[in-house]
């Protein structure tokens, strides 16, 4: 029985940390953000925390071998696999609090991963850049995540327009702090929605600044990587 699960898990790691693996983040990614807001299931909640939690556990395993950082890893991962459930079971501030704590947590963690992936020695494919694509998703959501922790910790963190009844921690508001946190990723600045502790400012602006650092540091490494692949493949002359 262990043969066997470990066995499958060197299968998984191998498909989803290896390039055709990030393309296929990268699609999953998508149908998070377009198809499941759409599926309100506790159960297809529960399935992709599951998936989640593997996804990084195995990515952690593949890119280092320290045990002390693995196991540490695995336990973020399943606490905020946990929390996940239990802030639907029994909905509140403090429980809400505590799920969005460690979905940064995990986020931060996976984005570590995916840019150890993306950026390692080798020539640059399709779906290295599709992975780096994953990435800058990745940043935004966190930062979602971020923007609805303030919220929940501090009130009035945010001003919303007069037509905003949601309250922090119901679906209508994460949504909105979802959309504020890409657009000042882009720095589209609508204005609709302002930060207005002073917490959140600086959040913001670091949000802003890795929205426009990311992109050009990104292909400035991808083309170093892609000379340096060609200069290792070219044959002596």
């Amino acid at each position: 029985m262990r043969s066997f699960l470990t066995n499958n898990m060197q299968r998984f790691s191998q498909f989803w940390w290896g390039d055709r693996g990030l393309s296929t983040f990268l699609f999953l990614l998508f149908v998070i953000f377009f198809i499941s807001p759409f599926i309100d299931s506790h159960l297809a909640d529960l399935l992709i925390s599951m998936f989640l939690f593997l996804l990084l556990v195995s990515g952690i395993a593949n890119v280092t071998e320290r045990k002390l950082f693995q196991i540490g890893a695995s336990v973020v991962a399943g606490a905020a696999m946990i929390f996940n459930v239990l802030h639907q079971v029994f909905p509140g501030k403090g429980m809400n609090a505590w799920w969005h704590l460690f979905a940064i947590a995990y986020f931060f963690l996976l984005i570590w991963v995916l840019l150890n992936q993306v950026f390692r020695a080798g020539p640059v494919t399709a779906h290295r850049v599709r992975g780096a694509v994953a990435v800058y998703l990745l940043i935004g959501l966190t930062w979602a995540f971020i923007y609805q922790l303030i919220a929940l910790v501090i009130p009035g963190a945010m001003s919303f327009p007069a037509s905003m009844a949601a309250q922090p921690g119901e679906p209508e508001y994460e949504s909105s702090l979802t959309y504020f946190s890409f657009v000042t990723m882009t720095t589209l600045g609508y204005g609709d929605i302002v930060p207005v502790s002073p917490v959140a400012r600086v959040f913001v602006i670091m949000e802003a600044l890795i929205g426009q650092l990311y992109p050009a540091t990104l292909l400035a490494r991808l083309v170093s990587l892609e000379i340096s692949g060609k200069g290792d493949r070219t044959p002596p002359a």
